[in-house]
């Protein structure tokens, strides 16, 4: 499956809950966190849920086209409601009660659709408007309670700090290193994303089984050949190559492992004592 990136700019929360323009001033310490034993069942219960929850902010939603969403970009450019840089990033404000924020976003898609909105919040470049005593990531956690209500989850999937989930959208909220990032994903897309690669996984596995089944049948025969009536010399050998046989595949891929495979394909042992007494050269003469 194609991936596709691109960098733009979120201007509001719209589109991702209530119309509701009130945002109550919240402190992050007084806000109550709902305790839950099993994120991932959250997750399936929110999908199993009925609820579809498409929208974004700007006009864009989970499942638009590439061409739907150029033209949504073209409109937003007309009415100025978003500018381009010259490599092509979209840039605004997000004008909340307190703040003027600014922000960038990366849409992604998967089969030429978008299913992931991750926002960025820049403290530096955004601009206190009030009086306040309320941060940015207060003013934040403020809009997104005003969208999918003030009971949060933690301990997500994601290593977010906070969590909401909607139908098939979750939404994460992060604040390390003083970066606000707030990530809307269409956990619909997420579950096939993640099917297809265990099922990668798997199949890659199997392939490097049924290689190294067929490695060790080669070498066994081998064996026999070389020792045909020393079955504890075929034992010892056998156990060496397939101990330098792990480790070489173990090892990090680089031009030295490589010639040794490819020098001996079949020697394991021979290959693991070439390989490190290649590196240990290379360490001697670099000192």
């Amino acid at each position: 499956m194609k991936r596709i990136v691109i960098a733009l700019v979120s201007l509001a929360f719209i589109g991702c809950g209530s119309s509701d323009n009130s945002i109550e001033k919240t402190d992050e310490s007084t806000i109550s966190i709902a305790e839950q034993p099993n994120a991932e069942q959250l997750e399936k219960e929110s999908l199993n849920s009925g609820i579809t929850s498409d929208s974004l902010n700007l006009g864009f939603y989970f499942g638009m086209t590439r061409e739907k969403f150029d033209e949504n970009i073209s409109t937003l450019l007309s009415k100025n409601q978003i500018t381009l840089t010259e490599d092509s990033s979209v840039i605004s404000i997000m004008a909340t009660e307190n703040f003027h924020l600014h922000s960038n976003s990366i849409y992604s898609f998967e089969d030429g659709r978008l299913y992931r909105c991750i926002t960025h919040t820049y403290p530096d470049q955004s601009k206190k408007i009030s009086t306040n005593n309320i941060s940015i990531g207060a003013e934040l956690i403020a809009l997104l309670e005003k969208s999918f209500g003030s009971t949060k989850h933690t301990n997500g999937t994601q290593a977010s700090k906070y969590f909401w989930l909607k139908g098939n959208k979750r939404i994460d909220y992060y604040d390390t290193l003083d970066r606000y990032i707030v990530a809307w994903s269409d956990m619909r897309v997420e579950r096939i994303i993640e099917e297809n690669n265990q099922k990668e996984k798997e199949a890659n596995l199997r392939k490097q089984q049924e290689e190294e089944q067929r490695t060790f049948t080669k070498l066994k025969e081998r064996a026999k050949r070389d020792w045909p009536d020393d079955y504890t010399t075929q034992e010892f050998w056998l156990n060496e190559q397939r101990e330098a046989y792990d480790y070489m595949k173990n090892i990090p891929d680089d031009d030295i492992k490589r010639k040794a495979q490819r020098d001996w394909p079949l020697d394991f042992s021979t290959q693991k004592f070439w390989y490190n007494e290649q590196i240990a050269a290379r360490e001697r003469l670099n000192r």
